[in-house]
């Protein structure tokens, strides 16, 4: 619909991510894709930024976000926990709700 640009994959703990670009009205998002299944584990953000930063996000604004989407397919049972960890430069501060 929004005809966005297929960027490069990159690997990322092991792991294939599909990153796309897309024109939003008047600004650009960014998505990136994990492409297999997973329980368990982490992920650095910065390996996604470099490739989001390099295709051209701007780099003189302030992030102002980032949503992680989990999603699934057919019927599930029991219950997740999500944790976001969040280093901040010593000289700013942020108010953060989850």
């Amino acid at each position: 619909y929004f005809k966005g640009d297929v960027l490069p994959d990159t690997q990322i703990d092991g792991a294939t991510y599909k990153h796309y670009k897309i024109r939003f009205h008047s600004w650009w998002q960014f998505w990136s894709v994990r492409q297999d299944y997973r329980e368990t584990g982490s992920l650095p953000i910065q390996p996604i930024l470099d490739v989001w930063i390099a295709n051209g996000l701007p780099t003189a604004r302030t992030l102002d976000g980032i949503k992680a989407n989990v999603e699934t397919y057919g019927d599930i049972a029991g219950q997740a926990r999500m944790r976001i960890d969040v280093t901040i430069h010593p000289n700013q501060s942020r108010d953060c709700a989850l």
